[in-house]
């Protein structure tokens, strides 16, 4: 079981590392739009704009809950309709095993909760970050002509 996720040396996140995967994943595959959280992505932006990197396609996403609680809805929605699939990944599974919803007792939105630091859940605050840039993306603009097949 291999390639799922890469270690770097040392005991902190590798921002570096990062941001030079990220340039790769550019070139090999055609990214529309990503999603990041301003408030804990400062180095990393720094470091794609030394590498003259195109941050054109990045959208700034707030992980509160405001922000957070309709595509987490959503994501809560397709799944007991089980309209997602996933390629067995294991780091996904546990991180997906990990989330549990912070729910505020005021309007009772809802968001990952991230206060236990060990149960990493990235992927869940990813997923759901790509189903609201997605949900607030424009629509793709008319086709100008439609093709039939002949019969």
């Amino acid at each position: 079981m291999t390639g799922f996720l890469t270690a770097t040396p040392g005991n902190i996140t590798d921002v570096r590392q990062i941001a030079k995967d990220i340039v790769q994943f550019s070139k090999d595959y055609n990214i529309e739009m990503m999603a990041y959280d301003s408030a804990h992505s400062t180095e990393l932006v720094r470091m794609l704009d030394e590498e003259g990197y195109d941050m054109s396609r990045w959208v700034q996403h707030s992980q509160q809950a405001l922000k957070m609680n309709s595509p987490c809805q959503e994501l809560l929605r397709r799944v007991l309709r089980h309209e997602l699939e996933h390629d067995s990944n294991p780091v996904e599974r546990w991180q997906i095993s990990n989330l549990v919803w912070a729910v505020n007792p005021g309007n009772g939105f809802v968001r990952p909760d991230k206060r236990r630091n060990r149960e990493k859940v990235d992927f869940c605050s990813a997923l759901i970050m790509a189903i609201s840039v997605a949900a607030d993306a424009p629509p793709p603009p008319p086709a100008f002509w439609t093709v039939s097949s002949s019969e």
